[in-house]
């Protein structure tokens, strides 16, 4: 099963596959073959459990949900990049007649995957489009008073990604 998400409306996501670590075992192949371009393995979540994709896993129904996009839209780019990638997951588990490629998704651990929260309330201007190689130390964006257009604060990132 593969399930494909918009992200919400608050966020810009490359397309990604988020596999629940205790599934990794029977998951991260087919996932490696869907085209994504990160593959997050990360811990059991409680929230995560009343989901479709984690029922199906637990009653061994291999089950991948893709995010992507933002808002609510899949772009042309994101929806084709998929479907390109199922078309090949598709070959990879003998569906179709033709030869299935692997592709370099970047696989990332919970350790190695990182959550920035503001010491602001305002208005998150970035510098950075998605998918964009940052360094330590290096300004990500800054956040702004949205009635007075003051900048409260830039934001710096503390890792490299």
């Amino acid at each position: 099963v593969i399930d494909i998400h918009a992200s919400n409306a608050y966020l810009i996501e490359v397309p990604q596959i988020r596999i629940n670590e205790i599934f990794e075992d029977f998951l991260l192949e087919p996932a490696r073959h869907l085209n994504v371009d990160f593959i997050w393995i990360h811990k059991d979540n409680t929230i995560l459990k009343s989901t479709l994709g984690y029922c199906l896993n637990k009653r061994n129904v291999p089950s991948l949900v893709i995010e992507m996009g933002i808002g609510s839209r899949l772009t042309y780019s994101y929806g084709n990049q998929i479907v390109e990638g199922i078309l090949n997951c598709m070959a990879y588990l003998k569906m179709i007649d033709k030869k299935p490629v692997l592709y370099s998704s970047k696989t990332g651990y919970d350790k190695e995957v990182r959550f920035l929260n503001a010491k602001h309330a305002g208005l998150f201007i970035t510098d950075k489009k998605v998918n964009t190689k940052i360094h330590k130390g290096e300004r990500i964006g800054q956040i702004v008073d949205p009635l007075q257009g003051i900048v409260l604060s830039d934001v710096i990132s503390q890792w490299v990604f």
